[in-house]
């Protein structure tokens, strides 16, 4: 159920936001009219052969969303603070681990509701140490409806009735288009359309999409209160993404009373840790149910975040280029695979030892396999084989294969060389493996020279 997106997971992370198409830059939200055939291109290879890509397209593509967003947000949409800075990092955050763990393990309905629930909560309690108010929010998630922010909106522009307040958002979609300096078509909604929307809005038959949100929040608060009103936005956006992933995956009502007890839990321990001036310890909370996948907009600090997320991401190592896996180092993974990858690594170990020519070192490699990457597990076979795969490339001195290795290394160590300035640290590795003839030593120089990166 959880792991259904990450073919095209471009598509469900606009979704979620209410924009139905696909976004390859992020004016494209507003349906602008540009040549799209490389961006199209670019990302159908992406998704269906990520191989042609060079590792600078690859990791371009792995990051666009978040970038896009985080532009769309703080710049497009001219919302920019160090408050919607924080809001936009938690969003994406929960997003990125969402997809990274959904892809890797067999996510549990408490994983989902656990990393959820904390996000929401990180967000709105820390709205609340800025005196911004979230009661409507609080409205919303219990009615599982976006009602409570139409009403206000109808109380801010003392109206009635959904036919004014139709005709007060087709008049703002108007002021709106006609305004906008980012020079896109934007389309003109009229105010018997809008009465549509809003009775479909009632019913949850549909939610509003990204546009229409702005347009709610504006007519919301009237430029009285600028923080405020950011907010409202971001908390619109967080209710419309969590009922519309209530309804595309069925969720029932026992699965929402889940959520709703686990955020209220995780806001009474981030509110009582921002009273008593303990924020420092929200984050190793955090660090319970995701990676802190956090970065600034214009990612100012590039090489330090990605030896961060090399840090994070691989934690262990010893253990992910080592041949002898250690089990007890693996938590609820299926120890029948994890043998299965022990078996192995000490079948190619063996054999490389008892190699003495090519037509050996062939042989070899002939027998290094890889596999769909679907378990934690899986992902680590294939970093093990990619390792083994250059080393014996290296003896084989084919320098296609060798590219070919360094390509794939890279991409699985986050692009440690590809998105910072120390591409030449693999010769460096080279030199070191030519000579070596026993294959746990070269896995270990590898391990080594990996290590050097982490913080």
């Amino acid at each position: 159920m959880f792991n259904k997106h990450n073919s095209d997971f471009n598509s469900f992370f606009w979704k979620l936001f209410g924009v139905n198409h696909h976004v390859y830059q992020p004016l494209d939200v507003f349906k602008r009219k540009r040549d799209k055939r490389s961006d199209e291109k670019n990302y159908n290879n992406f998704i269906n052969n990520p191989s042609c890509l060079s590792n600078e397209l690859f990791f371009i593509h792995s990051n666009k969303m978040e970038k896009d967003f985080h532009d769309l947000i703080l710049k497009v949409a001219d919302l920019k603070s160090n408050n919607t800075i924080f809001y936009a990092n938690e969003i994406v955050n929960a997003l990125l681990n969402y997809r990274m763990f959904s892809q890797y393990l067999n996510l549990k309905e408490k994983h989902i509701i656990n990393l959820f629930s904390f996000q929401v909560a990180y967000i709105l309690e820390y709205m609340n140490t800025k005196n911004l108010d979230t009661s409507l929010f609080d409205q919303a998630l219990l009615d599982s409806s976006i009602m409570p922010y139409i009403d206000m909106c109808k109380q801010s522009n003392k109206i009635k009735t959904n036919k004014q307040l139709a005709w007060q958002l087709a008049y703002e979609s108007q002021r709106i288009s006609e305004r906008n300096k980012h020079n896109f078509n934007l389309e003109v909604v009229q105010s018997n359309k809008f009465e549509v929307y809003l009775s479909a809005w009632k019913n949850s038959r549909e939610f509003p999409n990204f546009i229409n949100m702005l347009l709610i929040i504006t007519l919301i608060n009237k430029a009285k209160n600028v923080e405020l009103k950011r907010a409202w936005f971001f908390q619109l956006l967080i209710i419309r993404s969590l009922l519309y992933i209530q309804k595309k995956f069925n969720f029932s009502i026992e699965t929402k009373n889940r959520f709703v007890k686990q955020l209220s839990k995780f806001r009474k321990l981030i509110n009582n840790l921002y009273k008593n001036n303990k924020e420092d310890k929200i984050r190793l909370h955090q660090n319970k149910y995701l990676i802190d996948f956090t970065i600034e907009n214009d990612l100012k600090e590039e090489e330090e975040l990605i030896i961060y997320l090399q840090k994070n991401l691989f934690p262990k190592m010893e253990i992910l280029f080592n041949s002898n896996i250690e089990l007890n180092d693996m938590n609820n993974e299926d120890t029948n695979e994890y043998e299965l990858l022990n078996q192995y690594c000490k079948k190619i170990n063996n054999s490389f030892s008892q190699c003495s020519g090519k037509e050996d070192f062939n042989n070899l490699l002939s027998q290094i396999y890889f596999k769909d990457i679907n378990t934690t597990c899986s992902l680590l076979h294939n970093q093990i084989s990619t390792s083994f795969k250059l080393i014996i490339a290296l003896k084989l001195n084919n320098r296609l294969l060798i590219n070919s290795s360094i390509k794939e290394l890279d991409r699985f160590m986050g692009g440690i060389y590809t998105q910072t300035n120390i591409q030449d640290q693999i010769n460096n590795l080279i030199k070191q493996l030519i000579p070596i003839t026993c294959l746990g030593k070269a896995t270990e120089i590898i391990n080594k020279h990996f290590e050097k990166f982490q913080i």
